[in-house]
């Protein structure tokens, strides 16, 4: 009994690793230059809309750097996204407003076209805050930014509503439909849990 019990548990640990998988998103490994590049389609398995990455240190792209040597932003200071037909997990990440004192940073997270959660936040213009959210179920992630007055310094050169978004942790699930090997696996597994309960019994 000891022993299917064990197995069990063991299939279990296995199907959970097959149906998820944590990542951080750091952007570091991406081509890019200081006036920025967008981040293409497929980047970590997520489709990006309007989402840049650059390694300028003007504003606070550079004081935002948590890992260096990139960092994304939201292009044009337009609301930006990341979505994937699977359904994820933002557990967490950093931002720092890139040019503004105050401004109203809000994260929304979507499934089916209806929200399910939000939070409006007023990072930092000098150092990146880490923003705990573990919103599960997702199809799609916003960022939007508002608001705020100008920072001063020497290196903040411009104004608008940036935000400098760094190490992005996700946990995004696999497709509802498995692959072949997927399918085969778990039959496996199934079958050899069947087969030793069974010989248990006879015996």
């Amino acid at each position: 009994m000891k022993k299917t019990m064990v197995r069990l548990a063991l299939l279990a640990s296995m199907l959970a690793a097959l149906h998820a998988h944590a990542a951080l998103i750091t952007f570091d490994e991406l081509a890019t230059n200081r006036d920025g590049t967008s981040i293409s389609d497929g980047y970590q398995g997520f489709d990006w809309s309007n989402w840049g990455v650059t390694n300028t240190t003007a504003g606070g792209y550079g004081p935002g750097t948590v890992s260096a040597l990139n960092v994304s932003y939201n292009r044009f200071g337009n609301s930006a996204s990341f979505g994937a037909a699977s359904g994820f997990t933002v557990s967490s990440l950093y931002a720092t407003a890139a040019w503004n004192d105050g401004s109203q940073v809000t994260f929304t997270g979507w499934a089916n076209g209806s929200v399910v959660d939000t939070r409006t936040v007023s990072p930092s213009a000098t150092a990146p805050t880490l923003y705990v959210l573990d919103w599960s179920g997702l199809d799609t992630f916003t960022v939007e930014v508002a608001g705020g007055t100008h920072h001063e310094g020497d290196n903040y050169v411009g104004d608008g509503p940036f935000v400098a978004i760094d190490n992005l942790t996700v946990n995004e699930a696999l497709a509802p439909v498995p692959e072949p090997q997927t399918c085969a696996l778990m039959l496996t597994g199934l079958v050899a849990v069947g087969l030793a309960t069974r010989r248990r019994r006879a015996a």
